[in-house]
């Protein structure tokens, strides 16, 4: 039996499976941040280990044949010190992954949201992208960037220069401090965690707020989704992308609160209400174990999907 690994790394965490050669689970780690611009290279470099350990530790394997999915080579090399590894394979990373998780194996724009943001067409073995700056240029439409806009209306709010929003209240209890003030110089003493990926994991809170009727929450998801939808529409312009490629959702960014897909639909279907969007089916990391299959041109049939369906069922893409 061979065994491989599925690693999705992003800038909030390193999420790795570990499967056989029929593409059955056997173990599944979490680990923090693999990127490097937000995080120290000390800190990625122990999120890595901890992420192989966890993954491989009283499995008794020794030996990985390959390695799929989004990686840097830290990680791998991080993975290398605890099992033997025969080869790697990235090539098409977060946008192929994606697409693999969504089951489109043909053209398509991939319109990522997690951490950070950005929108590639992957079409005749060529990636085009939009967006992709990064957290110290603009991150628009991040997860990153929700959580500076969460945190810019919560100060307001605690400055008493905007309105009341339950934004506010739910970013100090995530962060278990009593007011804003506290919880703005908490996000720079996070163990583990750097300030970015701090400000992105507050992301979630303008969709808790949102579901209890919070009407700033509800503007800032919908003025993500729009920023979200005009990245991809101006890659579509510039590339004069037909009407036949799909856009595939892809990115936990997306998993905060509907409002943000519904958004991104609205958005983009008044200029284009004929152009495909398709929300996948699992988390990007199971596109990174259909990778094997796709490279291997063995992509699984509608009935091994339907296996992996039940394999896999922790890992459905579900959005709030």
């Amino acid at each position: 039996m061979k065994y491989y690994v599925a690693y999705d790394g992003g800038g909030s965490k390193i999420e790795a499976i570990l499967f056989d050669e029929n593409l059955k689970l056997i173990n599944s780690a979490k680990s923090g941040s693999m990127n490097t611009s937000s995080s120290s290279p000390e800190l990625v470099r122990q999120n890595a280990l901890n992420a192989a350990h966890s993954l491989m530790d009283g499995t008794g394997i020794t030996e990985i044949e390959s390695v799929y999915g989004v990686f840097t080579r830290g990680l791998t090399d991080a993975l290398a010190e605890v099992v033997k590894v025969n080869s790697l394979t990235d090539a098409g990373g977060e946008s192929l992954i994606g697409l693999l998780s969504a089951f489109v194996l043909g053209d398509a724009v991939t319109l990522l949201s997690g951490t950070g943001s950005v929108v590639f067409y992957l079409h005749d073995n060529k990636v085009d992208e939009a967006g992709g700056y990064g957290s110290v240029i603009h991150d628009e439409g991040s997860g990153y960037h929700m959580g500076r806009l969460a945190f810019a209306e919560a100060i307001k709010d605690y400055e008493k220069r905007g309105p009341h929003t339950l934004i506010s209240d739910c970013i100090c209890k995530k962060l278990g401090v009593d007011n804003i003030g506290a919880a703005a110089g908490k996000i720079y003493d996070i163990p583990d965690k750097s300030p970015i990926s701090a400000v992105a994991s507050v992301a979630v809170c303008v969709g808790e707020a949102a579901r209890m009727g919070d009407e700033t929450a509800v503007r800032l998801l919908k003025q993500v989704g729009e920023n979200l939808a005009e990245q991809a529409l101006g890659l579509i312009n510039r590339c004069n992308i037909p009407i036949g490629v799909p856009v595939v959702l892809e990115g936990g960014h997306f998993k905060n609160d509907r409002r943000i897909s519904e958004a991104v639909i609205e958005r983009i279907h008044r200029d284009q209400p004929d152009r495909k969007i398709v929300i996948p089916y699992f988390e990007p990391i199971v596109g990174a174990v259909l990778a094997k299959p796709y490279f291997e041109g063995s992509f699984p049939d509608r009935a091994k999907l339907e296996e992996m369906k039940k394999e896999y069922e922790k890992y459905r893409f579900i959005m709030k």
